[in-house]
């Protein structure tokens, strides 16, 4: 069956038993399954492909793979890690605290919110494509808008507080 090759990039394959919520998809998208590997059961597989040679390790069994053919590995500037996220239902103007990832955003009251629901997560690592060569604070954010509204265009305060045990302050 030749039909069944994949033609792209893999960063990680994690398989459950079960199908997952709208939420649960949301809220692990950018973060490696490491912490739930212990606490969910209905995880079978589990491949971050980050070994530098050999089999690809199966972090929840020994249902490890292999690359076939031409496939190669290379470096991932995904944007994802070990962190926490957060989600809040932005319908009108104010302040939202995402409480568990350290993000504060103030929307200002001017009718345009995100109408919806916003998920953001905190990676406790640095990126790998840093945007300056300005020193890291070892962590940073994805605020996904799964609103009706695609842009947050009016707001007047964003606050980010790094993740316990950086020697940071807190950036305004």
């Amino acid at each position: 069956w030749g039909g069944r090759n994949y033609n792209g990039q893999i960063d990680e394959v994690c398989i459950w038993k079960r199908a997952l919520t709208q939420e649960e998809i949301r809220d692990h998208r950018h973060l490696t399954k490491d912490k739930l590997i212990d606490t969910d059961s209905d995880i079978v597989a589990y491949y971050q492909f980050n070994e530098e040679e050999g089999s690809i390790l199966d972090k929840i069994g020994t249902a490890h793979a292999s690359l076939n053919g031409s496939a190669t590995r290379v470096l991932s500037s995904a944007p994802l890690g070990g962190g926490t996220s957060d989600r809040q239902n932005m319908v009108a103007g104010g302040t939202y605290d995402f409480e568990n990832t350290g993000f504060v955003l103030d929307i200002q009251d001017q009718g345009i919110s995100p109408d919806g629901e916003v998920v953001v997560s905190r990676i406790n690592i640095e990126p790998y494509d840093k945007p300056n060569q300005n020193p890291g604070i070892g962590n940073y954010w994805i605020v996904n808008n799964y609103g009706n509204n695609n842009l947050i265009t009016s707001f007047s305060e964003v606050k980010f507080s790094p993740f316990a045990g950086f020697a940071t302050a807190e950036a305004v």
